[in-house]
């Protein structure tokens, strides 16, 4: 792990950047994880008020991208409502300037596509990137889930 957390920092660090603190880290953290439980509108606009405008979302284990803070207030109350349990816990974090890689521990309950229930657990790695601002530039998900019924 530690080799992957050395070669994503000297990748994403190629720009100006400002440090980023531990707590800005973890509120944007907590403030995804109730946008995504409760899906409500201020919960959602909590969250992209830690996002750039041109934010970039790469879910790099599924090979899919999403732009914009506008994807967020638009998919995020869908998501939600099929939400029935989730719950995140973070395992290690490390912060250099802009770069925070976080590594969690995560299990949910969610409704699937035929109504039934499904459970995933496992670990993701987060690895985020920030502007000059402090606000989220882009964001790269490595996700290891089981699947259960």
């Amino acid at each position: 792990m530690t080799k992957l957390f050395m070669f994503l920092f000297a990748w994403l660090s190629l720009s100006a950047y400002a440090d980023i603190s531990r707590q800005h880290v973890l509120d944007y953290f907590a403030a995804s994880q109730q946008a995504v439980l409760t899906g409500d509108p201020e919960d959602i606009e909590k969250l992209v008020a830690f996002m750039a405008d041109d934010i970039e979302d790469h879910h790099v284990s599924y090979g899919v991208q999403f732009s914009g803070k506008n994807f967020y207030r638009e998919n995020l109350p869908a998501k939600a409502a099929t939400v029935l349990s989730l719950d995140r816990q973070i395992r290690d974090m490390k912060i250099d300037g802009n770069i925070a890689v976080i590594d969690y521990a995560h299990s949910s309950t969610e409704t699937g596509k035929d109504g039934q229930p499904v459970s995933y657990s496992g670990r993701t790695v987060l690895v985020t990137k920030f502007d000059a601002n402090n606000q989220l530039k882009e964001i790269r998900r490595y996700v290891i889930a089981d699947f259960q019924r």
